[in-house]
């Protein structure tokens, strides 16, 4: 994934495979026709774009709230919960 994904901080790469696994390549194929899908939703925690679109379109995600709260837990690790995204 780090050869395929330059642009991916190593944190980023690690967190989605350790996440996605075999899924992972399809997670993250996104950035390939839109590198702003590599972009972090919260700046100082390893979560990406592409995750919030993989779990709407594939995992019945059905807000932002949804997938910041109950799949990635930003709301948990975030010192202002997310709202700084949101």
């Amino acid at each position: 994934l780090a050869r395929q994904y330059p642009q991916l901080e190593l944190p980023v790469l690690e967190r989605v495979a350790r996440t996605y696994g075999p899924d992972s390549a399809v997670v993250l194929a996104p950035l390939e026709e839109d590198p702003e899908m590599g972009a972090r939703v919260v700046a100082d925690l390893p979560y990406i774009c592409a995750e919030v679109s993989y779990a709407i379109q594939n995992e019945m995600a059905m807000t932002l709230s949804d997938w910041m709260i109950r799949r990635a837990h930003i709301m948990h690790e975030d010192k202002d919960q997310g709202l700084g995204s949101a």
